[in-house]
């Protein structure tokens, strides 16, 4: 873990991206079937989890639903949105309750713009 932490991505960043977020990220417990976004809302967070495994589901047209994709410690939900795709398409919930790291997506933008 270069930049010891338990998040892959958060922990494949060099580190002096690393460092430039490192005193923005809040350390949370996600509980179990929080919803963290809502299709056609703006989430105004991104989350790294490193213990909590988030759900991605597509609400279909006829009233039900699917997961379309799963989000652990691997990787990060919101970082799409924080770059500047202004809305989610899905719903997401946490699957597993467990921790997180999470930064508001205004202050990624602005600290670490998209290159």
């Amino acid at each position: 873990m270069p930049n010891g932490v338990a998040n892959g991505f958060l922990d494949s960043l060099s580190a002096s991206d690393f460092a430039s977020i490192a005193p923005l990220l809040i350390s949370e417990k996600l509980a179990w079937k929080s919803v963290l976004a809502e299709p056609g809302a703006a989430p105004h967070s991104v989350y790294f989890p490193d213990g909590a495994v988030l759900s991605v589901i597509k609400l279909l047209g006829d009233g039900r639903s699917v997961e379309v994709n799963t989000v652990g410690r691997e990787s990060a939900y919101g970082l799409l949105q924080a770059i500047g795709q202004p809305i989610s398409f899905n719903r997401v919930v946490v699957q597993i309750a467990g921790r997180s790291q999470r930064i508001s997506a205004a202050e990624l933008l602005q600290n670490h713009p998209a290159r």
